[in-house]
């Protein structure tokens, strides 16, 4: 594990220091469903399948690298 914050925190930490509000909006958006979809899929009951919960990590992520750099991988 990391000693980092979940990526949709940081999603939203970016979001409340940028000043960019289309890029703002995104970031919340994709780190909202995130946040609600990692949370379906460890739950119990299970709430959210591995394809979706994959794909908004996938969409988070790129969007994420994008913005800041980061290396995908």
């Amino acid at each position: 594990m990391s000693d980092q914050p979940a990526l949709w925190d940081r999603m939203r930490d970016f979001a409340d220091k940028s000043q960019d509000a289309p890029t703002n909006f995104e970031l919340r958006r994709l780190a909202g469903e995130f946040e609600r979809n990692t949370l379906g899929f460890f739950g119990t009951p299970q709430t959210c399948d591995v394809k979706t919960f994959m794909g908004s990590w996938a969409r988070a992520r790129k969007f994420w690298c994008e913005l800041t750099g980061e290396p995908l991988v």
